[in-house]
């Protein structure tokens, strides 16, 4: 029978090859320029970008205790609430498809492999509605920006006294008036 250190039906040799030839798929680069790759992690990395970009755009929001100014409005705490329950549902759909476009872009799955992945199809559409449903958020967040910014009588936040000026994002550096 020779030497066969047999695991679940594969020889030694059999797992050092495997292992070699993984390490080969996985130093080489992705042709960014295949139409398989345009097709499916493209758009893929668009719409984690996307809702990535959001997420962060409404960090200061997360980060304030809710109720607290300048997001004491009822429709920040309900924006807060939907962002909160969106990123939750979200996460676990944006977390395998970013696992699935790192493994392409490591070498990890051949790019071919995705052109027939019904699972990544489904999830692109999943994604597909979050993007929408986050887009819609960063409108509502915007729009109430706005709307209390007007309210507070045009006074940018970085003049204004009832706040930190760290909420808003803007550096305390920056956020001196200058030539006063």
């Amino acid at each position: 029978m020779g030497n066969c250190n047999c695991i679940g039906g594969a020889s030694a040799h059999e797992t050092r090859y495997t292992h070699q030839q993984e390490e080969i798929t996985q130093n080489q680069s992705v042709d960014q320029n295949h139409p398989v790759y345009s097709e499916t992690v493209a758009p893929a990395l668009q719409k984690l970008n996307t809702i990535n970009h959001i997420i962060g755009h409404m960090e200061p929001l997360f980060r304030t205790s809710e109720g607290q100014v300048p997001f004491e409005s009822e429709e920040f705490k309900n924006i807060r609430y939907d962002a909160l329950q969106l990123r939750s549902t979200s996460r676990h759909l944006r977390r395998n498809v970013q696992n699935r476009v790192n493994a392409v872009n490591s070498g990890r799955i051949h790019i071919e492999q995705m052109s027939n992945n019904t699972q990544h199809v489904q999830d692109l559409f999943h994604l597909d509605r979050y993007v929408s449903q986050f887009i819609e958020l960063r409108r509502r967040y915007n729009s109430e920006i706005n709307r209390t910014a007007s309210s507070v009588n045009e006074i940018p936040p970085f003049e204004r006294t009832d706040s930190d000026v760290r909420n808003f994002g803007i550096q305390t550096f920056y956020a001196r008036p200058l030539g006063r």
